[in-house]
């Protein structure tokens, strides 16, 4: 894939091409971001890398999720806001992999919906854990769909791959963690909530 991007990374720099060969050579480039990504993502399902756990901050992870998606999410005139409510944010993790996880939940959020709207992440401590709810006030997922978003390939979404949440349930679960999907108790959109046990690092 990378000697077919370099290939016509370097085709674009001819001068003679017609606007015709310029246009197939975005094709080009936009297929095959596409199909790295794909390869990235079957990967990633197929060959999870094992945690590298260590004690990080759930708050610090989620501001910089935060961080790297707030222009994207103004673009589509979206507001992307944060609530600590945890008491104890730290948390034995690999701290790569619960930010892919955030990533993950909020670019689904932001692409859910359609026009402008929220997308609120909140943490907030439990008697047994830590817990991450991630609202937006989007069409929602009926009922029927919610057994099925983990799925390998399920998606609703034009151009998905359907990979993004089975990752991030792969992570979960090798986290010892749990995650749900219900209705947003905010609006009438979705919420994904993750649980992560208040225990010593997992697997030790």
């Amino acid at each position: 894939m990378g000697i077919i991007r370099s290939s016509a990374q370097i085709l674009q720099r001819e001068t003679a091409l017609s606007e015709n060969g310029k246009e197939m050579l975005d094709f080009i480039l936009s297929e095959n971001d596409r199909l790295s990504r794909l390869i990235s993502s079957l990967l990633d399902c197929a060959r999870p890398r094992q945690p590298n756990f260590k004690l990080h901050s759930l708050h610090a992870i989620v501001q910089r999720v935060q961080d790297l998606l707030i222009s994207q999410a103004k673009r589509k005139g979206i507001r992307l806001s944060s609530e600590f409510e945890a008491t104890d944010d730290l948390l034995y993790c690999d701290e790569e992999q619960i930010l892919q996880v955030v990533l993950n939940l909020v670019l689904n959020a932001i692409q859910n919906i359609k026009h402008a709207g929220d997308v609120t992440l909140r943490t907030f401590s439990t008697e047994h854990g830590l817990a991450l709810n991630v609202d937006d006030n989007g069409p929602g997922i009926p009922d029927e769909v919610r057994q099925k978003v983990f799925d390998p390939f399920f998606t609703q979404r034009e151009g998905g791959i359907g990979l993004g949440l089975t990752v991030v349930q792969q992570i979960i679960r090798a986290h010892g963690a749990e995650i749900t999907v219900c209705s947003s108790g905010r609006s009438c959109g979705a919420r994904f909530h993750v649980f992560f046990p208040r225990n010593d690092k997992p697997g030790r």
